[in-house]
C-alpha cells in the first residue's frame, strides 16, 4: 500500500521539518515529531491536528482520505505560528488528494450543495 506524505516547516528553525504526517488513504494519519525543540508546542501543535483532522475538510468528520491529512495539516500551520510555519506536499500526495476531491464532486448527488 502507498503512503502519502507532507511537512511543516518552520522559518525560524532554518527551515527545518517540524512534523511529518503520513497516511495511507484508509486510515487516520500518523505524525513523526522531527525536532525536540518545540516542546509544549508540539502538545498544542498534536491537538490542532488531531480536532481539524477529525472535523474533516466540510466539517463532515474524516474519512481517512489523504487530503483531510492535508487539511489538518494546513490548518495547524496556520494557527501555530502563522507566518513561520508551511505546509509542503510532495507530487504524489497532492495528485491522490486531487483524485480524492474529483471522487468526492463525482459522487455529489444532482443539485447537491457540500
Amino acid at each position: 500500500m502507498t503512503t502519502y506524505t507532507a511537512s511543516i516547516r518552520s522559518a525560524s528553525s532554518d527551515g527545518d521539518v517540524v512534523v511529518i504526517g503520513r497516511s495511507d488513504g484508509a486510515s487516520a494519519p500518523s505524525y513523526e515529531w522531527i525536532d525536540d525543540q518545540f516542546g509544549t508546542s508540539e502538545l498544542i501543535m498534536s491537538s490542532y491536528l488531531e480536532e481539524a483532522y477529525q472535523q474533516g475538510l466540510y466539517s463532515t468528520g474524516s474519512v481517512g482520505e489523504v487530503r483531510d491529512m492535508l487539511h489538518a495539516m494546513g490548518r495547524t500551520a496556520h494557527l501555530c505560528m502563522s507566518g513561520d510555519l508551511t505546509l509542503e506536499i510532495p507530487d504524489e500526495t497532492a495528485a491522490k488528494a486531487e483524485a480524492e476531491a474529483e471522487k468526492f464532486w463525482a459522487d455529489l448527488p444532482e443539485g447537491a450543495v457540500p
